[in-house]
C-alpha cells in the first residue's frame, strides 16, 4: 500500500475579525497499515474453505450473500484469549490427553480457555503438536482435558516455546434478503474461513481487512 497525502484549506474573507486575512493550509501524511481486498466468489453446496495466509492478521470480514434464492452458511475462528510461551507439560499417551501448566500459574481460566472451546498450539517443540483442539474440559486453571479424538503428536514434560491460543469457532447464516450480510471481527488467519450454499450455488462480496 501507498502513502496518501491530505490537505485541508482554510480560507477567511475580509468581513473576518483577523487582521491579515489569508488562506491556511494544513497537510497530513499518512501511510496506511491495513489493506483492504474486496472480491466477488462464487459458494457450492459443498463447504468450501478459503485460504487467508495472506495476511498475517485480520481486523475484520465483511460477507454480503447476493443471491435473492439461498442462504450461504459461514463459519471461522476467533482467538477470545492467549497464554504466551511458559511451561507446559503435553500429555500426548494420557487417555484424554492433557495440557499441564508446570509453572502453577491457574491463568488458563482467566486467560479465557473454555470447555467447548478450543486450543491451538504453536511454536511448540515437537511440531508434531502444533495444532487446533477441542477442550473437553477447562475447570482447573492449569489443567485442560482435550477431546477424545485428539491427537498431540508427541509427549513434552516441559515445553518452554509453545504458545497457547484459545479461541471459539462461530457459525452463521447468511440470509438472501433482509440486510444479507454479516461483520465478522478477530479472525483467526490459521482457521481459514469457510462458507457452504444451500441448495444452490450463489455469489458472494467479500471484503477483507487486514495487515
Amino acid at each position: 500500500m501507498g502513502s496518501a497525502r491530505f490537505r485541508s484549506l482554510l480560507e477567511y474573507d475580509e468581513f473576518s475579525s483577523y487582521p491579515d486575512p489569508r488562506d491556511h493550509s494544513i497537510e497530513l501524511a499518512q501511510k496506511p497499515t491495513a489493506q483492504l481486498i474486496k472480491q466477488t466468489i462464487s459458494v457450492g453446496t459443498t463447504e468450501e474453505t478459503f485460504d487467508l495466509s495472506a495476511f498475517a492478521t485480520i481486523t475484520g470480514i465483511i460477507i454480503e450473500n447476493l443471491d435473492g434464492n439461498n442462504f450461504v452458511i459461514a463459519e471461522w475462528m476467533t482467538q477470545i484469549g492467549s497464554q504466551g510461551a511458559d511451561d507446559f507439560d503435553f500429555a500426548a499417551n494420557d487417555t484424554p490427553e492433557t495440557i499441564l501448566d508446570n509453572s502453577g500459574n491457574t491463568t488458563f481460566l482467566t486467560n479465557y480457555a473454555t470447555t467447548g472451546g478450543y486450543v491451538r498450539i504453536a511454536s511448540a517443540e515437537d511440531s508434531g503438536n502444533d495444532g487446533l483442539y477441542l477442550i473437553q474440559s477447562a475447570v482447573d486453571g492449569d489443567n485442560l482435558t482435550l477431546g477424545i479424538g485428539n491427537a498431540l503428536g508427541s509427549d513434552n514434560v516441559q515445553d518452554t516455546t509453545a504458545t497457547l491460543s484459545f479461541e471459539e469457532k462461530c457459525r452463521v447464516k447468511i440470509p438472501k434478503d433482509n440486510m444479507p450480510l454479516i461483520y465478522m471481527g478477530n479472525v483467526v488467519v490459521a482457521s481459514d474461513l469457510k462458507l457452504e450454499a444451500d441448495t444452490a450455488a450463489c455469489r458472494v462480496s467479500i471484503s477483507i481487512i487486514g495487515t
